[in-house]
């Protein structure tokens, strides 16, 4: 029989100083010896009381031969062989440091079986089972396995339901994966030495849920704790995570907010870097964060935590939680986690967007907040936050302030107790401080303003600051110091100001009131509407022109009876007409049927055209011009109809017209709008389309005397010297080739 070569295993000296010896080597020599030599251990023990003590006994056992077995015993050559092999198993387990490591480790050892069991459950079933039934055959025990391993010699390997190849694969196996055990078993019993209690326990609980960590994932999680004093949840998080496939990892890191200061990626930009349909990288995603928020729930059903409570009162808690664990997770994803394992927080806000939505810092919806859940149940946080979202998107022209204890009241459905009162004010005002710091000063909710007044409204502004009507240089004047990047001109400020129903001009000189000022001295309207309005009060609508001139002068200055003369007999609409009664110059409404005592001018009367007769005029000019009349460089005619029609068309807008006269208008718009032109030269293209569409409406061409064929004349000279631009002779070409054979089918048609 072969025996050891190793002269360690022959002679091995024991250390009587060595207090920790003797239970090993008990252990050692009932637990496997024994058990392999049942008979030459019976024989041997009958030697024990010979010596003086135990490791007496021991060290004769490991300096045992055959030879000496015989003589001490009186047995004969042969049998002397059993007890060299029993010596022989011996000496090796002894002289393997790592056996006394894993022996004095055997709380810890026992408890790495189920990891074992993991590990050769991924060989094939006949290799799991035989290994089964040889760890059943060493009592369970991972340190009899192991001692066992190391004892047995190379020709004794074998497995029961495996050959000796097989058998052999299998001890290697081993070998390799209690070695890397008893490794961390060294380490642990390096770093702390001697595991306490909690660390069993935490030990215990990572290997008997059978987690997917390796030997350094449980090397850094016990490291961790014994040095922060808690279980690290997000080192241990972080192991999990480690395990996935590396192409999850990728996707994500760049898709979740995962990572602290990593910004989000959009899924199509993902999935076009990995070759992938945007479809496959969402959904790739969604499975991945479904587990990143199953793990904190992971770890309070093995109950890792142990009763123990992250709390987060501000970004330093979330740094620290960083560096202490040596992780680099989103304060988000941090939050999240931490509602999660701790039943006394609520979180505020949405996690899912606060997750896969890319950060706006100009925003605080992607904040989350923890609270106590006491408090959450009496107050609503939610409903704080979205008061305050509200306010700041809400169209603000002035700032707004408020005590936040006022606001929070504002919000409480019922009463409470000032202690919890102003503890839900604490956590709102950090609420504050972390999603919205520009808006807390103090105690104070500042929003400041986030809109301006569109110009009539400012307009209305600096009337009623002023108090008085104020011309359009003044008002102009104004908005510029307020507000200089409007750069107003006096000429833009009426446009603006009458578009505010609250804003009347004053007469026509530029000047604006206010709408309500009309029964003081600031009132606004026309000097025709303050004449109207006077002869309207009285019996018959007439009076003295000095009368009227003093009742304006009331709220105008500078009144001058010529000025409102001329202005009253120059309205189109003919309503204001002069009458004299002796001397006195009276003005009255033209309709009204006055006495004989009043003559009308004769001159006035007789000058002015009526409605209808203007409406005629202007219908045979268009005829006749083929356009409306121009308001100027025309003759005075022209002009005067150009007025004509613009204070009509005026009117119809503001609804100052009669119905007989409104229809008579539209009928003009209706037959005659498409003689509109504005005065000006005629672009090529214009003339162009107009030649298209007349012989497309006519179907034939234009007569030779006419202005569009002596424009298509003109075009093809042009065209046949080559001196039309390229475009517009494109163009022309289709053109002319209409117009030939348009020609070309008149000459048939007169021939026939």
């Amino acid at each position: 029989m072969e025996r050891i070569e190793d002269a360690q295993t022959k002679k091995i000296g024991i250390d009587p100083s060595d207090s920790g010896i003797l239970p090993y080597l008990n252990y050692v020599y009932e637990k496997i010896i024994s058990i392999e030599f049942p008979t030459p251990a019976f024989l041997l023990n009958e030697l024990r009381s010979r010596y003086a003590s135990e490791l007496a006994f021991y060290q004769e056992i490991l300096n045992l031969d055959g030879a000496l077995a015989c003589s001490l015993l009186g047995i004969k050559e042969k049998a002397a062989k059993r007890f060299d092999e029993l010596c022989d198993m011996m000496r090796r387990i002894v002289a393997c440091h790592e056996t006394r490591i894993l022996f004095e480790n055997s709380d810890i050892a026992e408890l790495l079986t189920l990891r074992l069991e993991h590990l050769i459950s991924n060989y094939d079933i006949q290799t799991f089972h035989a290994y089964q039934k040889l760890l059943k055959g060493c009592e369970g025990s991972i340190v009899i396995l192991y001692l066992r391993v190391i004892g047995l010699p190379q020709h004794r390997i074998k497995v029961p339901g495996l050959g000796i190849e097989r058998s052999q694969a299998l001890f290697d196996y081993l070998k390799t994966q209690l070695a890397d055990i008893n490794r961390f078993l060294l380490d642990q019993s390096n770093n702390s030495q001697g595991t306490n209690k909690h660390k069993l326990s935490l030990i215990r609980k990572l290997i008997s849920h059978k987690f997917e960590l390796s030997d350094d994932d449980l090397d850094q999680i016990v490291m961790t704790n014994d040095r922060i004093g808690h279980f690290p949840l997000f080192t241990f998080i972080a192991c999990l995570f480690s395990k996935v496939e590396n192409r999850t990892q990728t996707i994500a890191r760049r898709t979740i907010n995962l990572i602290f200061n990593n910004p989000i990626e959009d899924l199509s930009d993902v999935a076009l870097s990995l070759d992938l349909s945007r479809e496959r990288v969402r959904q790739i995603r969604d499975a991945c964060l479904k587990d990143l928020l199953n793990y904190p729930q992971i770890a309070v059903n093995a109950d890792l935590l142990d009763g123990f409570s992250y709390q987060i009162q501000s970004d330093y808690d979330f740094k620290k939680i960083r560096a202490e664990e040596n992780v680099n997770f989103s304060n988000e994803y941090i939050s999240i986690c931490i509602s999660i394992t701790n039943s006394t927080l609520s979180l505020i806000g949405n996690s899912r967007d606060a997750l896969l939505k890319p950060l706006d810092l100009d925003s605080a919806s992607h904040f989350l907040y923890l609270v106590p859940k006491s408090l959450h149940d009496i107050f609503n946080f939610d409903k704080f936050r979205d008061a305050i979202d509200d306010m700041i998107q809400e169209k603000r022209f002035y700032p707004y302030r408020d005590d936040l204890d006022f606001f929070v009241k504002n919000l409480l459905n019922q009463d409470i107790a000032n202690e919890d009162f102003y503890a839900i004010v604490k956590e709102c005002r950090q609420i504050l401080l972390k999603g919205y710091p520009n808006y807390i000063i103090n105690s104070q909710i500042v929003i400041p303003a986030n809109a301006r007044k569109t110009i009539p409204n400012l307009i209305e502004d600096i009337l009623r600051e002023f108090n008085r009507p104020m011309t359009a240089e003044e008002i102009c004047t104004q908005l510029n110091q307020r507000y200089p990047d409007l750069d107003q001109v006096p000429s833009k400020i009426g446009p603006n100001a009458l578009r505010n129903s609250n804003i009347i001009a004053v007469s026509r000189t530029s000047t604006y009131a206010l709408t309500e000022w009309d029964s003081t001295e600031k009132r606004g309207g026309t000097i025709r509407d303050l004449v109207a309005e006077y002869l309207n009060s009285l019996f018959q609508p007439i009076a003295p022109l000095t009368d009227i001139c003093e009742y304006v002068a009331q709220f105008r200055d500078e009144v001058k009876e010529s000025s409102v003369k001329t202005n009253l007999l120059a309205e189109a609409s003919n309503r204001f007409c002069l009458y004299y009664k002796g001397d006195t110059i009276y003005i009255g409404f033209s309709d009204y049927p006055f006495g004989e005592e009043y003559e009308q001018q004769e001159k006035r009367k007789n000058c002015r055209r009526s409605f209808k007769d203007s409406i005629n005029i202007l219908e045979d000019f268009i005829k006749e011009k083929g356009r409306f009349p121009y308001s100027s460089g025309v003759d005075e005619e022209e002009v005067r109809l150009s007025r004509f029609y613009i204070v009509a068309k005026a009117n119809q807008r503001k609804g100052n017209l009669s119905d007989e006269d409104l229809a008579e208008l539209e009928r003009i718009d209706t037959n005659y709008g498409q003689f509109k032109f504005k005065k000006g030269r005629i672009s090529w293209e214009d003339r162009f389309e107009r030649f298209v569409k007349y012989i497309t409406d006519k179907d034939r061409l234009p007569f030779h005397s006419s202005k569009e064929f002596a424009w298509y004349e003109e075009t093809r000279n042009l065209y046949d010297a080559g001196e039309l631009e390229p475009t517009r002779a494109q163009s022309f070409s289709y053109l002319i080739k209409i117009v030939d054979r348009m020609t070309s089918d008149s000459i048939i048609k007169q021939r026939i």
